[in-house]
C-alpha cells in the first residue's frame, strides 16, 4: 500500500490522504470489509461488490496495473475508487493505450457503476482523484469510466475537477436498462398492463401449457446443480444467437470461467437468479440473474431456437418477472439492452454513460479515431444493408453493437 497526503486541504477537506493499492495481496486484505464499505455509504451495485472484484482479479486481473485508492478523513475511510489501468493494441500496428477503467470492465457487462464515496465528500473525492492522476499522468493515456450510472452526483463533480485541471473530458451515452417497479402479486401486474398485452400473456401460457404440459420455474438447490444450470444456460444462450448468425459472449472461455466461478459465490451468499424455465419435460429456456436488496436484475439468458414458435424468450422474461413478483421483490431491472419485448413489460429506463478524460497522447488520438472509424462505418452498413449482411460484415471486421 502506498500513502499520499492530499494535495488539497481545508476546511471542507480536514486531513483527506490518499492510500493507495496496486497489489493482488493488498487487495485480498480489503475482503472482509469491502461491502461493508459499501452498504455504509448507501452503494448497493451487484458489478462493485466484492465477490464480483475478487472473481475479476483472479479471471481477468493479470496483466492490469491496480490503482485502488482509499480516501481517508483521519482514520475513517470516507471514499473509494476501484481502478487499474489496461493495455490493449488500439489496432494490430498501432501504439498501445494505456487506460484508466474500472475493476470489473472489458469483456463482461456491467451496468449502474457509481463512485463508491459517503454523502458530502463527492466534490473532495474527485478534486482529489484528479489530483492524482495528474501526478501520475505519465502512466496513462485516457481516463475511461465505462456502464457508469448516468444521474449519480459524483460524476458531474469528476467532470467539473477534469475542466478545472486542464483536461476535456467527454460523455458518451452507451447502454439502456429498462426496469419497473414490481405490484404485490402476478394479479395485479396483469391487471395493470394493456389489455391487448395481457391476453397475450395469457395465451401464450396456455398455448404452451397446452402443447407441451404444465409451465414451472426451477432453481438450483446445491452448487452441482448451479453448474448444471449454467451448463446449460451457456449451451442455450450459444444455440439462440447461433440462429442469428452470432456465437454469443459465452463463446469466450475467460468470459464462462468467470461467470461460473461468480455464480458459485453469488448462490452462497443468496444473491444469484438462476431459473429455469420448462413446460413438462421440455426446457424452454433459462436465465442468470442477481439480487439486489430489494431488486431482481436480469443479466443473461438463452433459449432452445426450435421452440421458437413458442415465444420462449417472453415466456422467459414474463416468468423472471413473476419469479421475483413472488418472491417479494419491488423492482426488476432488465439491464442494458434496448429490445422491443423490454420496453412492452417496463415502464421506465437507466441511462448507462461513458466517461472519458484524455490526455492527447498519439495512442489517445488512434483511440479516438479507430472508434470514429467503427461507427462511421457500422452507420454505412447499417444504411446500406439488410439485417443478414450486417452481422456477417461484423463478423469480419470485428465491429461491436
Amino acid at each position: 500500500m502506498q500513502r499520499h497526503p492530499s494535495a488539497t486541504t481545508g476546511f471542507d477537506t480536514p486531513d483527506l490522504h490518499w492510500e493507495w493499492i496496486d497489489t493482488v495481496p493488498g487487495m485480498l486484505r480489503l475482503g472482509p470489509t469491502w461491502d461493508r464499505m459499501l452498504s455504509s455509504w448507501g452503494v448497493d451495485c451487484t458489478f462493485l461488490r466484492w465477490d464480483w472484484i475478487r472473481t475479476w482479479l483472479r479471471v481477468y486481473g493479470r496483466g492490469s496495473r491496480l490503482m485502488v485508492g482509499l480516501l481517508r478523513s483521519c482514520d475513517t475511510v470516507v471514499g473509494l475508487v476501484p481502478l487499474h489501468i489496461a493495455y490493449e493494441k488500439v489496432t494490430p500496428i498501432g501504439p498501445v493505450l494505456r487506460s484508466v477503467r474500472f475493476l470489473g470492465d472489458g469483456s463482461l457487462c456491467p451496468d449502474h457503476l457509481v463512485l463508491p464515496v459517503a454523502a458530502g465528500y463527492e466534490g473532495a473525492l474527485a478534486r482529489l482523484l484528479v489530483e492524482e492522476l495528474r501526478r501520475r499522468e505519465a502512466g496513462w493515456d485516457r481516463v475511461e469510466l465505462r456502464d457508469l450510472l448516468e444521474d449519480h452526483p459524483a460524476w458531474k463533480h469528476v467532470e467539473a475537477a477534469a475542466q478545472a485541471a486542464g483536461y476535456l473530458p467527454s460523455w458518451r451515452h452507451r447502454t439502456r436498462c429498462p426496469f419497473m417497479r414490481l405490484p404485490e402479486s402476478w394479479d395485479a401486474y396483469l391487471a395493470g398492463m394493456d389489455k391487448e398485452d395481457r391476453k397475450q400473456v395469457n395465451y401464450r401460457f396456455r398455448r404452451v401449457e397446452r402443447q407441451l404440459g404444465e409451465v414451472c420455474v426451477r432453481e438450483p438447490q446445491s452448487i452441482g446443480e448451479v453448474d448444471a444450470f449454467m451448463d446449460r444456460l451457456e449451451d442455450l444462450h450459444a444455440q439462440s444467437w447461433n440462429r442469428r448468425g452470432r456465437a454469443g459472449v459465452f463463446v469466450e472461455p475467460a468470459f464462462r470461467r468467470f461467470h461460473r466461478i461468480h455464480s458459485r459465490r453469488a448462490f452462497r451468499a443468496r444473491r444469484l437468479m438462476l431459473i429455469a424455465l420448462w413446460a413438462g419435460t421440455t426446457e424452454l429456456a433459462t436465465a442468470l440473474g442477481f439480487h439486489r436488496h430489494d431488486a431482481a436484475e436480469g443479466y443473461q439468458f438463452g433459449y432452445d431456437p426450435s421452440l421458437r414458435a413458442y415465444g420462449p424468450g417472453a415466456l422467459m422474461v414474463m416468468s423472471a418477472i413473476r419469479h421475483a413478483i413472488e418472491n417479494g421483490l419491488k423492482e426488476m431491472d432488465m439491464l442494458r439492452g434496448s429490445g422491443e419485448y423490454k420496453y412492452r413489460l417496463t415502464h421506465a429506463e437507466r441511462r448507462g454513460v461513458d466517461l472519458v478524460i484524455g490526455r492527447g497522447t498519439l495512442s489517445d488520438h488512434s483511440a479516438a479515431l479507430s472508434r470514429w472509424a467503427r461507427l462511421r462505418i457500422g452507420g454505412a452498413f447499417r444504411f446500406a444493408l439488410n439485417r443478414d449482411k450486417i452481422e456477417r460484415v461484423k463478423r469480419i471486421l470485428h465491429i461491436r453493437s
